[in-house]
């Protein structure tokens, strides 16, 4: 069991409820469970990564390579999604800065009105990857 936060106040006209956990698992790895609740509309909802590594599709997820370490995120979702890889190290806009070597991950999953939704994201150290 991890520690929960009801996400309700910031999606406020969007959906009618969004609870995330996140949880530190015994072999280093962490959980993050998102949920919500769609009222009447249909929604698109995107989970982003921010990250200088090495990106590399895997059947469940991604693999994050950086300094001889590496990151994999096991992607699961009650509904299908989209992974996209976007280059965000330039500024986009003037009164943005340059962000040299980032990258963005956006998860993007399609709600149904009146539904509830589930993304699992379990982020494990190279480390303990393979155990």
């Amino acid at each position: 069991m991890g520690n929960s936060v009801d996400l309700t106040s910031l999606y406020r006209n969007q959906v009618d409820r969004v609870q995330r956990e996140v949880t530190l698992n015994a072999n280093r790895s962490v959980t993050i469970d998102d949920q919500w609740t769609t009222g009447n509309n249909p929604v698109e909802a995107p989970w982003q990564w921010l990250t200088r590594a090495e990106i590399t599709r895997t059947p469940n997820g991604l693999l994050l390579r950086q300094d001889g370490k590496s990151l994999a995120l096991l992607i699961n979702s009650s509904t299908p999604n989209t992974i996209t890889i976007d280059d965000v190290s330039g500024a986009k806009n003037p009164q943005d800065s340059p962000n040299p070597g980032v990258s963005r991950i956006v998860v993007r999953l399609a709600s149904p009105a009146n539904s509830t939704t589930k993304l699992t994201v379990q982020i494990i150290p190279g480390s303990v990857a393979g155990k």
